[in-house]
């Protein structure tokens, strides 16, 4: 008995821990800065009083010093992340215009005390402690610090034009928390974690200058001479103070984690005010002159934005909210407490968008303080679901191209659209990942859409009072506190029994969806008994519907389960199908199979829907799409047809396609037929492609053939590893061929490729290396090919490319197998993998389509004969020239068997070096040859008589269907 009451004491004891482990370390915080408008610089003077509530003794604490992510151009965080999203735009930036802070000189009770910067972050420093901080013991940290403000647009800090935005600016303590510390650097697509504070800042600026800031402004003259500003304003007149000298402007708030301000002598003001519970909030505006029109309403919008957010989550707590129009040093909107930072906009509907939207984070980061390194989803995904939540719900089944226009446009409403379009693509990432972990695309759509849609569900499925009881009780529990997911579950759980493991323990943590089917239905005379079976081990909550033809006459969400469950809804009106999730407002992995008519034949068979130029899917129908289509090429001349195709949105997992196309020269039927399923699997291993494709077109007149065939079968297995920045991309491949030899007698081939391809930014460098082994009848070669590329203009740079092919045996006399210097026409294209216009005619100087190529095997760009059956190996190099037009300068060199004896005077090492232009990247470009070795150029002139039939030009249409890499149209952002 003794026993038992020991472990009930440890038990309850464990519990009261528990309950105490939350605490929140308390600032104070005196700043005194001085803005330098010559050299764009500050000066200032921070005191902090840093109280520890931690049960925890402190020998360090770490420092933010957030300008110091634009030190370097390589070395720190947001410059390495930058790169890896191959966004060169800091890269390419002069250093002149790159941000810093220095200068620090840190005592602790007017100690000095060390202090150092950390190597491999130059933008965290640690506080070493002259002796450890105990618990509920205080300190005095004070430093100077200088900071050079960084050129506008290359962070969130910046200037142009005598525009200040001062923001991440002062030397900040990480937050130190029940997990430990968390000194994040400064990252592009990630954002902040902040200790709450009392801030008492005093800004000293130019004296015609206006300064919007957080928090309360104490100076009576300067807010009779803002009083003054705003008037004229109102009358659209801009005040020119031509006031000599400098003033300190001296600012307050309390309970915020974060101090922002902006300046220019140029800002309009708009004013206006709210009341929320009997409490008067200042709502302001600031802009620039030449924004009247569209920002002279905007304190509006900002009162708008304060006093919906306070009846939807709870009451707005401070005195005043402003938004800053920041043109060319914000991108979008940035939060800040009590301010936000707006970018430019054209239209009033976007500009009050986003001020609501920045506006919310006021209690999505600013009172509900998230980690929003940790969880992105919190403060951007809840945020932007309210945001959405505060227009008119917009669901249109009716006009086919609206879901393309909802992923488009996402402020009117939170479909599940984009989010699906990510998941069926193989794109989907776990929701709860850190913002690092992210690749660009990924971040964006899951932070902002993805949060935004499940929170939807969320509401969908506790029901909409209960939701807004959750949310309220959790503003009420948590608000001026650091929250984690688990605060945010346990305060739906104060209000609801429902469980919600679904989200909190699976959605968060993986990419796994439910997948439901009704079995069966029973009608009785006033209940209906449904059996629905999930194919999955996920249970998310659904939706089941009851229709007579397209009239809904119930609807309920129910709880998720697994495997089959029987269970009876009490409605007895005439119905004749049921539907899961009809909306598609609730995610599953598969919607084609969530359709019940009530007939005893096949009651899961769809009707088909055929529909003109369409994209989406109706997942209620079979859908055929048709768009017409006309081609061409050498010997079918004109051909006239159309595309049968599969919606593309979301992206499907099975798809077949056809293109039957009449050829009026040949007087028949040509075309391709293309069938795909994707099996969607995990982060590291998004899907495996299964594919085949049959293709033919016509051959040139002759007696033993009349069109060539080609059949393709194959596999496709993608890899992509994300953490901590790094980032590396992989994609195996194995291709069965059977393919139509294009030259008599015409027989007909099998042939294997298996190879790889890698991709990887390494600190500069995007670099890429592929593998491929192709197999014939009599033939076995290996190509290996190498791509570096480095930037020095914006995207432009300096390309490098290696080939080296070997055959690892050969018995086989046919001479298209060979590798070639000059790269691929169409007639060694013997796989059909591209598209020639002209492909069965050798070079020749007086057709146009036959001087079309693929730049690939020994790179040169000038036509020569010159072919191995054994080796061959090539380097070319092109450098962009620093002007706008796509030109560069290109040289290659190479080498092959038997090189310097395949022919009187040939060389070793052949050379040539040209001019091209680049048109489309990989796709078009024309090359203009400028001088070449002696052998080259002897075999040049020998098949070409005049320099414009040497000029050559790759143009590959095959990596212009449209349908080629629909699945792949986020990673264009990255």
């Amino acid at each position: 008995m003794r026993f038992f009451s020991f472990f009930f004491i440890l038990l309850l004891l464990s519990f009261h821990i528990k309950a105490q482990s939350y605490f929140q370390q308390q600032l104070t915080y005196n700043i005194h800065v001085r803005l330098d408008t010559v050299a764009n610089t500050l000066s200032g003077n921070l005191k902090l009083n840093y109280t520890n509530h931690s049960p925890d003794t402190l020998t360090c604490i770490y420092f933010h010093l957030y300008p110091n992510a634009t030190r370097s151009n390589t070395q720190t965080a947001f410059a390495k992340q930058k790169l890896q999203h191959n966004d060169y735009s800091f890269y390419n930036t002069p250093e002149s215009k790159y941000g810093s802070m220095d200068s620090l000189a840190f005592t602790v009770d007017n100690q000095t005390a060390r202090f150092l910067v950390l190597k491999d972050s130059l933008d965290i420093g640690i506080l070493y402690l002259n002796k450890p901080l105990l618990p509920q013991q205080s300190i005095v940290i004070e430093t100077h610090f200088y900071v050079k403000i960084p050129y506008a647009g290359i962070m969130r800090m910046g200037y142009i034009d005598g525009l200040y935005g001062i923001t991440q600016w002062y030397p900040k303590p990480a937050v130190y928390d029940q997990y430990g510390w968390h000194p994040y650097p400064y990252l592009d697509e990630g954002e902040y974690y902040g200790e709450f504070g009392k801030f008492d800042v005093y800004i000293t600026v130019p004296s015609n200058y206006t300064v919007a800031a957080t928090g309360i402004l104490f100076n009576q003259k300067e807010a009779e001479r803002i009083k003054k500003i705003e008037t004229l304003s109102k009358n659209g007149i801009w005040y020119p103070d031509t006031t000599s000298g400098e003033k300190e402007l001296h600012f307050a708030q309390d309970s915020i984690h974060d101090f922002a301000w902006f300046a220019s002598s140029y800002f309009m003001i708009a004013h206006d005010s709210v009341t929320i519970k009997d409490k008067t909030v200042h709502t302001w505006a600031y802009y620039t002159p030449y924004s009247f029109n569209l920002w002279k309403d905007a304190a509006k919008y900002v009162w708008q934005s304060v006093k919906y957010y306070s009846e939807m989550v709870g009451t707005y707590p401070y005195r005043v909210c402003t938004a800053v129009e920041t043109p060319y040093i914000c991108s979008g909107g940035m939060e800040y407490p009590t301010i936000t930072s707006i970018g430019l906009y054209n239209n009033a509907k976007s500009l009050f968008n986003v001020i609501l939207h920045e506006v919310g984070h006021n209690w999505f980061y600013g009172m509900l303080a998230s980690n929003e390194r940790n969880n992105p989803w919190i403060d951007e995904g809840i945020n932007t679901f309210y945001e959405s939540m505060f227009y008119p719900k917009k669901i249109n089944k009716k006009q086919d191209w609206q879901k393309l226009f909802d992923m488009i446009n996402q402020v009117d409403f939170p479909q599940t659209a984009l989010v699906n379009y990510f998941y069926y693509a193989g794109m989907a990432r776990p929701l709860g990942l850190k913002s690092e972990n992210f690749g660009k695309a990924q971040y964006f759509v899951n932070a902002y859409y993805n949060g935004a849609s499940t929170w939807y569900i969320m509401r969908e499925y506790l029901g909409a009072d209960t939701f807004d009881l959750a949310m309220k009780n959790l503003f009420a529990k948590y608000s001026f506190r650091h929250i984690y997911p688990e605060d945010i579950q346990h305060a739906i759980a104060d209000v609801t029994s429902k469980p919600t493991s679904w989200f909190f323990d699976d959605y968060l943590n993986s990419t796994h969806r439910s997948d439901y089917i009704i079995k069966k239905i029973i009608s009785s005379n006033d209940s209906i008994y449904v059996t629905i079976k999930n194919k999955k081990k996920t249970a998310f909550p659904f939706k089941l519907s009851f229709y007579k033809k397209d009239s809904l006459k119930y609807s309920t969400v129910l709880n998720g389960w697994h495997n089959q469950h029987t269970f009876s809804i009490p409605f007895s009106q005439p119905f004749t199908k049921a539907i899961i999730n009809d909306d598609e407002l609730f995610y599953e992995h598969n919607y084609n199979n969530n359709v019940y008519h009530l007939r005893k034949i096949l009651p899961h068979m769809k009707g088909l829907s055929i529909r003109y130029v369409g994209i989406t899917d109706y997942n209620q129908k079979y859908d055929v799409l048709l768009s017409p289509i006309a081609a061409y090429n050498a010997f079918d001349k004109y051909m006239l047809g159309c595309v049968l195709y599969a919606p593309q949105i979301p992206y499907p997992t099975f798809q077949i396609r056809a293109v039957p196309l009449y050829s009026f020269a040949q007087n028949k039927f040509n075309g391709s037929f293309y069938m795909e399923k994707n099996i969607l699997l995990n982060n590291i291993v998004p899907y495996i492609r299964l594919f085949g494709l049959a293709e033919t077109y016509s051959l040139p007149q002759n007696e033993f053939k009349k069109a060539w065939q080609k059949i393709t079968t194959g596999v496709e297995i993608p890899f992509e590893y994300i953490h901590q920045l790094q980032q590396w991309n992989a994609h195996l491949y194995s291709n069965v061929n059977y393919t139509t030899y294009p030259f008599e007698p015409y027989s007909e081939y099998w042939y294997n490729n298996t190879g790889f391809t890698i991709n990887k930014t390494i600190n500069i460098f995007q670099t890429r290396v592929s593998m491929d082994v192709e197999t014939g009848d009599e033939y076995s070669k290996l190509k290996l090919k190498a791509h570096l590329f480095f930037p020095y203009f914006k995207k432009k740079g300096f390309d490098a490319d290696y080939f080296w092919g070997v055959f690892l045996y050969n018995r086989s006399r046919l001479a298209v197998y060979n590798f070639f210097l000059s790269g691929i026409d169409g007639i060694k294209d013997y796989l059909y993998d591209d598209v020639f216009i002209d492909r069965f005619h050798a070079f020749n100087d007086n057709v146009l389509w036959t001087h079309q190529f693929i730049l690939s095997d020994g790179l040169f760009t000038t036509y020569v004969p010159l072919q191995s059956n054994r080796w061959m190996t090539s380097l070319r190099t092109s450098l962009a020239l620093p002007i706008p037009p796509p030109f560069y300068l290109y040289g290659t060199v190479g080498t092959y068997y038997r090189a310097g004896k395949a022919f009187e005077n040939s060389f070793i090492f052949p050379w040539e070096f040209g001019f091209e232009i680049r048109i489309i990247k990989n796709i078009f470009a024309v090359y203009f040859p400028l001088t070449m070795s002696s052998d080259i150029k002897q075999l040049s002139d020998f098949n070409s008589s005049s320099y414009f039939n040497k000029i050559r030009f790759m143009l590959r249409f095959s990596l212009m269907n449209p349908f080629k890499y629909t699945d792949k149209i986020p990673s264009f952002f990255e």
